[in-house]
């Protein structure tokens, strides 16, 4: 009997350590028993039951109606507890932690200072200044290191562009850029640097006098007081932006007053300004237009003027405009040719200028006037001798027969 109860009681306490144990599965943070309770997705999950796992201000609350086990409670929480066990130094801060370390998040805070500071932050469980508790945040050591790294990148940027700025227009400073090789510089005049292969992006160095150029800071100086002439100045043949075109590569941009690109913010999306050494702008000249318009001198029925592009000379007559004129194939787009003298309806002169549309065309001129029959008749033509004599001769024999 003694041995029955001793085994029941063994039995009760492994049930109890059981229950206890699923227990701490609701056991979450918040702001109160609610709060954790009606944001269980949001909330830290406490195991242990310590008010160290969770961020300040939060409690950790037993028997919530959150359940770790169940799909997202907790899923977007801050990180869970840093252990009391941990070894952490400040001799291993920094890059010495990886950045999944939840330490990072540790910072000494309070009600009125929430801020994230890297002299705030308490991962080597330093102790915390009077009115500062060391609590788990939504901060992170790293990302304000990136941060500060980032801000520190920046002011360099703007400490050697003031540089730049400062500088005169001839200053080889403005010909170094960062390349994989010297050609490679030249070629895509992306990354202005100082001097210093460390300011080029990783795998490239800083060379200097390539065929770029830096201008900014170039700017016209204050305009004087005297009045402006008429006429602008020219333009000095050996300033850097003659030398600049658009182009998709530095080996295939072609040189042109088209492609002329002088401030950088002239070409398309998919081209680049390139410094090109081997054309200067001053001696370039424009291309002429593909075709000469259309002169109104030509007679209003030139061929020029009745001719159109279509898939067929009906599908050219049915749809001829100024858009479908032609004066060869190459004016047509794919799957079509240029037909002429369409009918005149399909007319370019009257079509660009057709205040010039006359009126009325001019009628047919009207038919030959017929000759008018002669007043007197004509004679009559005199009856033959044999056809007398035969009507004669009938007479008689009708006559002699009919009546005998």
């Amino acid at each position: 009997m003694i041995r029955y109860k001793k085994v029941t009681t063994i039995y009760i306490i492994l049930i109890i350590y059981i229950v206890c144990a699923q227990n701490t599965n609701s056991n979450f943070c918040g702001t109160s028993w609610m709060d954790a309770s009606d944001n269980c997705n949001t909330r830290q999950h406490c195991p242990r039951g310590s008010n160290d796992e969770c961020i300040y201000g939060h409690t950790c609350y037993a028997d919530t109606l959150c359940d770790i086990t169940r799909e997202g409670h907790g899923s977007n929480a801050p990180p869970p507890s840093f252990s009391s066990t941990s070894t952490l130094t400040a001799s291993n801060i920094g890059n010495g932690l990886p950045y999944e370390d939840r330490a990072n998040t540790r910072f000494c805070q309070s009600q009125t200072i929430t801020e994230c500071t890297i002299d705030l932050w308490c991962g080597d469980q330093g102790v915390c200044d009077d009115g500062l508790v060391c609590h788990y945040s939504d901060c992170h050591y790293h990302d304000i290191l990136k941060m500060q790294e980032e801000e520190q990148a920046k002011n360099d940027i703007l400490a050697s562009q003031q540089l730049v700025i400062s500088s005169d227009a001839n200053d080889p400073i403005r010909n170094n850029f960062c390349g994989s090789s010297w050609e490679d510089a030249s070629r895509k005049c992306s990354t202005w640097c100082l001097g210093e292969d460390a300011k080029c992006p990783e795998g490239q160095t800083c060379y200097s006098e390539t065929t770029c150029y830096n201008d900014i800071g170039l700017v016209p100086t204050s305009s004087p007081t005297t009045n402006a002439p008429s006429t602008k100045p020219p333009t000095v043949r050996d300033d850097p932006v003659n030398f600049r075109y658009c182009g998709k590569t530095w080996a295939s941009t072609e040189c042109s007053l088209e492609g002329h690109c002088p401030t950088g913010l002239e070409c398309k999306d998919d081209e680049v300004c390139y410094t090109i050494q081997r054309c200067n702008v001053h001696d370039l000249t424009r291309k002429p237009t593909q075709h000469p318009t259309l002169s109104p001198i030509l007679p209003y029925n030139h061929t020029s003027y009745t001719s159109f592009c279509g898939k067929s000379y009906n599908h050219a007559t049915r749809n001829c405009n100024l858009n479908t004129r032609c004066i060869s194939d190459e004016d047509c787009f794919e799957g079509s040719k240029c037909y002429r003298n369409l009918p005149e309806q399909c007319n370019s002169f009257f079509m660009e200028f057709p205040e010039l549309t006359p009126t009325q065309r001019p009628t047919d001129p009207t038919s030959s006037p017929t000759t008018l029959a002669p007043v007197t008749k004509s004679p009559t033509v005199r009856e033959d001798v044999s056809t007398l004599y035969l009507s004669i001769v009938f007479k008689y024999v009708f006559n002699t027969h009919y009546f005998h």
